[in-house]
């Protein structure tokens, strides 16, 4: 994506303005074959950007005959760009919605603060493809950030071990309760690159005691 700068004028006027990004899990082409063969249709690769590896990537939508769908790498060569191209107009069109995401949002009965963007306009999932913004609104690098479903982003700063905690169990329950699952890994962006934090595991449950010995 090092030419992403140089490539926003062209990709702006090429890349139809309906187009939105979109989270998903890393087996999001494995779902989307499953879906379109189920309809009786031939998959067809989707257009994704990975950026967590083996756990979330963006994949984008566009409306085609009043309809939603994915974009496949078919539609690139049809609009005659690349997946850089694509991904520089959606961070440039992105800018003036997300320019007050995430939010803010405080912890009942605790001191701490995390932000979200989850306003279901189709633009959240810009976030993961500009971390810098994320950045920014919580006031610099380090960051850690969560992306347990399809239109969710929850950010906070690093730092307080309860609130990691707090933050990390309720992204695997976004996770394991909201339709579009992407995943309940926690990442953090330190200024320059994405690296795993962890993700909340179940409790090891109490050992059932054992019978009392025959007498």
């Amino acid at each position: 994506m090092m030419w992403i700068g140089l490539l926003a004028p062209l990709a702006l006027g090429a890349v139809p303005t309906s187009v939105r990004p979109v989270l998903a899990p890393d087996d999001a082409q494995a779902q989307h074959d499953a879906w379109e063969e189920s309809h009786g249709h031939t998959p067809q690769p989707l257009a994704c950007e990975e950026v967590w590896n083996k756990q979330a990537r963006v994949c984008f939508t566009v409306v085609d005959d009043h309809t939603r769908r994915w974009v496949t790498e078919a539609d690139l060569a049809s609009w005659g760009v690349v997946l850089d191209a694509v991904v520089a107009a959606v961070i440039e069109r992105a800018r003036a919605p997300l320019s007050d995401r995430p939010r803010p949002t405080r912890i009942d009965d605790m001191q701490g603060t995390y932000w979200v963007s989850a306003e279901g306009d189709g633009w959240d999932a810009a976030l993961l493809l500009k971390p810098e913004w994320i950045a920014a609104r919580l006031g610099g690098a380090p960051v850690l950030v969560a992306a347990p479903a399809e239109g969710t982003v929850l950010a906070w700063r690093p730092g307080d071990a309860k609130l990691d905690k707090v933050m990390a169990v309720g992204a695997k329950r976004m996770y394991d309760s909201q339709p579009g699952s992407v995943t309940p890994m926690v990442y953090q962006w330190d200024g320059e690159h994405w690296k795993a934090f962890g993700q909340a595991v179940p409790s090891e449950p109490e050992p059932a005691p054992s019978p009392p010995a025959p007498k």
